[in-house]
């Protein structure tokens, strides 16, 4: 990691914790902490950490980009209730889904979205950071 700002924006915990309740959903515990230390910004000049967010999907679910079948992880309705943690530079998104355990990555230039568990994205490194 590098420091692009010395201008840290922490998201408090309190915010985070009343965005859960709202929404029926657990945020993962390494992205809580991180925006409640750093707050949003850019990670490794690559991955766009954001705020958590339920309406960036919502367009996306009508163009229908990605392939949804049986073995997808996340159906088209559920799509449309995601909640966007994050963007890559290239334009992919990282969600999660109250009814779904694990982390969505949502890609720009394929029609397979994948699915990584809460174990498989922290083993991963999926948030991690030094401090």
């Amino acid at each position: 990691m590098y420091v692009v700002s010395h201008t840290l924006k922490p998201v408090s915990a309190e915010e985070l914790g009343y965005f859960e309740q709202q929404y029926s959903v657990s945020l993962p515990a390494s992205y809580r902490q991180w925006l409640e230390q750093y707050g949003e910004g850019t990670y490794s000049g690559w991955m766009n950490i954001q705020r958590p967010d339920q309406e960036v999907l919502k367009p996306f679910a009508e163009y229908d980009f990605w392939m949804h079948t049986e073995d997808t992880p996340v159906s088209l309705d559920q799509l449309k209730e995601c909640i966007s943690l994050g963007s890559s530079v290239d334009g992919d998104f990282l969600a999660i889904h109250p009814e779904i355990d694990g982390l969505l990555w949502l890609p720009r230039h394929d029609e397979q979205i994948t699915l990584w568990e809460h174990t498989e994205s922290e083993r991963i490194g999926i948030w991690r950071y030094a401090g």
